[in-house]
């Protein structure tokens, strides 16, 4: 519900920060990079929201104790504290079963546990149907290309994942705490095809797996009331594999995308006085990135990119605690490319009571990045892989922030604006996921975002409401390309938000919905939309981005009652609606040259559509 940010995709995973890709956002789950969020190809989170305690997103004026990311930071605090007494509880709903408990071993000791597992897809399972039907269209899946009436065809398919996390936290002393943190996520599909056709029988078998593994500890010491001191070290590994095996050719297709990150952090915060105060901090990442393709030639590459940080930051209170300053700066030493030096700043100041205006500025860099491959993709889905700049096919993205805006709070009334721009150095077409004339071309360039962010927010005893808006004008800029200029694959001109949520005693009903502008996509020409070259015949385009879809609109409903059963145990019931009016939002759309059955090449026009209406319902019991 936040400007500036969205899912056009309408993923749980990818998310777009001023008009800037999923890739381009950090997302930390305890100081810990996460390179896989979602389940169901994103559609679900990866995150257990049960024992989740904040989230902090920085859009700019990013804290320079972090790096990467030069579209945004999202970093997910699991609970740190101790409760008392043994919490936790069980639940259902038509896509998983969860439960989650902490455990307080001693005063000071405590253990927090929470997992998820979906359940049998099941004939009629209004969940599975529509999540599966939205990833699988216009893929092999759904039969795209075999629709001839003599081929009888069988499939089977099999959908899971699970996700496990546990803490263990140790408050040594008042002045000492040591916690631990692990999760693992795993997504796996299969899926089997046979086709008979005159007799004659062939047989497919399909895998698709996605593995998390994420651990690390962090220690604290309270050294005083002025000086707190932090060390961290963690691991982050993920893994992707694909594999397809075509039984009478006994051929077989493997493909495997891995990242192996560890991560050492050392953090000071020193408070002078109650208006000054210095952070400092060291950061050590090694990153390791294996892409493996067994094919009828086997090929597989590794890249490690060591990075070396150093920041410092200083807050100080001004012209009577009217004015915060906020200046700092980060410089890293990466090991193929030159050091980076990048101050970050962010000034306050109070105009009256309850006015404020703001300043922040940035620079970012990122070493990490994704590629998009629509080429020899597995079941018809879009291929991402993880990869690490290497200054010369994929130099490192570069970009620089800077916003000024207002914020004004009186009588439960919340009001904020801002404008912004950006510009990201540093993008390869080959990335961005083209499916146009600009499909296998590789070009570096930019893009740059400008545009302005308003909120409103009024909260009531029993109700609030929330209403943003986004303008974004983005472009990018490739000078080896014609035109040089074209709009953003993500240049969504007007967004809308609005929620409201209304609590009577036990009962809390929340509508929200959610407009956007057409995402951008490329259209043929009119006349001679095919023609024959040195290398075949080929579909001729207009001007890259040219046109933009239907406008997107879509209502979601919930309503949740929670009642206690005993003084141990309480029920929580909560039906939830998605897109409401089952409205048919278009998400993409591009073109394929195929051949009919007197061998005649045509253009096929695949659309890609929004989940439909898709209700669900949980039942929760605590204690």
């Amino acid at each position: 519900m936040l400007p500036g940010i969205q899912s056009y995709d309408e993923t749980a995973s990818n998310i777009n920060i001023r008009a800037g890709g999923s890739d381009e956002v950090t997302i930390l789950w305890n100081d810990i990079r996460m390179y896989q969020t979602g389940h169901f190809f994103g559609l679900i989170s990866a995150l257990n929201p049960n024992l989740i305690d904040n989230v902090i997103i920085y859009k700019n004026g990013t804290h320079p104790r972090y790096s990467e990311g030069v579209s945004g930071v999202l970093h997910i605090y699991p609970t740190n504290s101790i409760d008392p007494e043994v919490t936790g509880g069980v639940g259902i709903n038509l896509a998983s079963t969860n439960a989650f408990v902490k455990i307080p071993v001693t005063n000071s000791f405590a253990i927090h546990g929470s997992g998820r597992t979906s359940i049998n897809n099941g004939v009629g399972n209004p969940i599975y149907t529509s999540f599966f039907k939205r990833t699988f269209q216009n893929t092999e899946v759904t039969n795209l290309n075999n629709n001839q009436p003599e081929v009888l065809r069988t499939t089977d398919e099999d959908f899971n994942f699970f996700d496990i996390s546990i803490s263990a936290l140790w408050d040594i002393s008042p002045k000492d705490k040591l916690n631990y943190h692990f999760m693992t996520i795993n997504n796996g599909l299969e899926f089997n095809e046979r086709l008979f056709t005159g007799g004659i029988s062939t047989a497919s078998f399909n895998e698709i797996e996605q593995n998390t593994l994420l651990g690390g500890f962090n220690y604290q010491r309270n050294w005083n009331q002025k000086l707190t001191t932090g060390l961290h070290y963690s691991n982050s590994t993920y893994k992707a594999s694909t594999q397809n095996t075509q039984v009478e050719q006994a051929s077989q297709e493997f493909k495997k995308n891995q990242v192996k990150e560890q991560t050492l952090k050392f953090d000071t915060n020193y408070s002078i006085n109650d208006d000054l105060s210095i952070e400092a901090g060291y950061q050590y990442t090694s990153t390791t990135i294996d892409i493996t393709e067994d094919t009828n030639t086997s090929e597989s590459s590794s890249k490690r990119g060591i990075t070396n940080g150093f920041y410092a930051q200083t807050t100080a209170q001004l012209f009577d605690d009217k004015t915060t300053l906020t200046l700092g700066a980060r410089v890293t030493n990466l090991s193929n490319f030159d050091t980076q030096i990048e101050p970050r700043i962010t000034i306050s100041h109070a105009l009256k009571k309850h006015w404020n205006v703001f300043l922040s500025g940035e620079k970012k860099h990122q070493n990490v990045l994704q590629f998009t491959a629509n080429e020899n993709q597995l079941l018809g889905i879009q291929n991402k892989q993880w990869i690490l700049a290497d200054g010369v096919q994929n130099p490192l993205l570069k970009s620089g922030q800077a916003s000024f805006g207002t914020d004004y709070t009186l009588k439960k009334w919340t009001l904020n604006a801002e404008v912004f721009y950006k510009k990201v150095d540093g993008i390869n077409t080959r990335n961005l996921g083209f499916r146009n004339q600009l499909e296998n071309a590789q070009a570096i360039g930019n893009y740059t975002s400008q545009g302005l962010e308003i909120s409103v927010g009024k909260k009531l005893k029993n109700f609030t409401s929330w209403l943003s808006y986004t303008y974004i004008d983005s472009n990018y800029e490739f000078k080896t390309l014609s035109p040089i200029r074209f709009p953003n694959n993500f240049n969504v001109t007007h967004c809308v938000n609005a929620i409201a949520t209304y609590t009577l005693k036990d009962f809390t009903v929340s509508a929200g919905v959610n407009y956007h502008s057409g995402l951008p996509y490329t259209t043929t020409v009119n006349q001679g939309a095919i023609t024959n070259t040195n290398n075949g015949p080929q579909i001729q385009y207009n001007s890259p981005n040219n046109e933009t879809l239907k406008h997107y609109f879509r209502t979601n409903i919930s309503g949740v009652y929670k009642t206690p059963l005993d003084d141990t145990f309480s029920a929580v019931v909560n039906l939830s609606l998605l897109n409401l009016f089952d409205t048919k939002n278009e998400l993409g759309r591009y073109y394929q040259l195929q051949t009919n059955t007197q061998e005649e090449n045509y253009i096929n026009t695949v659309t890609q559509f929004s989940l439909g209406f898709t209700p669900n319902i949980s039942v929760q019991l605590l204690f």
